[in-house]
């Protein structure tokens, strides 16, 4: 009997020990574990978050897929959920983003995206205008500049800024930049030659986003006159915007010297 006892006690090692056992025992726990993620995205609100992660995050996706030159302010109704969009990703939450559900959108580097969130029962309010896109509900129109590697080797004169004079040359003296700046309705015109209008663009969406309700046109002007780049801006306070136009050039310009 002491035989057999001991031939079934090794008999039950062998069965725990065997391989299949323990990837029997292996296969029944990650079972188990899974079974326990579906119930709980299975539960109604889970699946909620989820499909409005899902959702606001392909939202996203199709702004960025609008035509650059195309400006637009739309909105998402989220629902009884809050949420936060940050770098590539959205998520819906009830309460804090630990019981939240999220969902990838693609960035594309043309872009610069300002991130925020929204609160429950509030829509996400998503714009986009020139480079910018972002949660928000004001729309501010800005020309789209396309990536550009261009530097300029122009010099500015902050004087001549101010005073009406040539705004910048080259390093050979040569007027480069040219303006005028008076009062009036919020104004800008930029006559640019072709190989200025990076430049010109960048100009434009600076002046825009430091002077309210500007309207602007960007216009060809010939290769062969010069300066290459001339600006004419009305604005309800000169003086003001002598500084704005000079940060603007700073901007600019890649490269820039001061005098």
């Amino acid at each position: 009997m002491l035989f057999r006892s001991l031939n079934k006690k090794g008999s039950t090692e062998d069965i725990v020990l065997h391989p299949l056992f323990v990837i029997g025992v292996a296969i029944g726990i990650v079972l188990l574990v899974l079974l326990q993620s579906v119930y709980k995205i299975g539960s109604s609100e889970e699946f909620e978050k989820r499909f409005v992660a899902t959702d606001a995050a392909l939202f996203v996706d199709s702004v960025y897929a609008v035509r650059p030159d195309v400006a637009l302010l739309v909105e998402y109704p989220t629902g009884k959920f809050q949420g936060i969009v940050s770098a590539n990703k959205v998520t819906a939450f009830s309460k804090t983003k630990e019981d939240g559900q999220s969902f990838f959108f693609t960035e594309d580097s043309a872009y610069t995206f300002h991130y925020g969130s929204w609160l429950a029962g509030k829509p996400l309010n998503l714009y986009k205008s020139g480079n910018d896109i972002g949660l928000g509900d004001i729309l501010r129109l800005k020309p789209y500049c396309p990536p550009s590697t261009k530097t300029y080797d122009f010099v500015i004169n902050e004087f001549a800024v101010r005073t009406g004079e040539d705004w910048a040359s080259d390093r050979n003296g040569k007027p480069a930049i040219k303006g005028t700046i008076t009062q009036g309705k919020p104004v800008l015109k930029i006559f640019t030659s072709k190989e200025n209008e990076p430049l010109a663009c960048q100009v434009t969406q600076s002046l825009v986003e430091q002077i309210p309700e500007l309207n602007f046109v960007i216009l060809p002007l010939d290769q062969k006159q010069e300066p290459t780049l001339s600006i004419e801006l009305t604005a309800s306070n000169p003086v003001l915007a002598q500084s704005y136009v000079y940060t603007a050039l700073s901007r600019g310009l890649h490269d820039v010297s001061i005098s």
